[in-house]
């Protein structure tokens, strides 16, 4: 079982993707 999380922050112009296996 996985968590995938994609997050965009449109303040910054960033993109942050997460990636964690539990």
């Amino acid at each position: 079982m996985f968590e995938l999380r994609f997050t965009v922050h449109k303040f910054g112009g960033e993109s942050t993707l997460h990636l964690s296996v539990i």
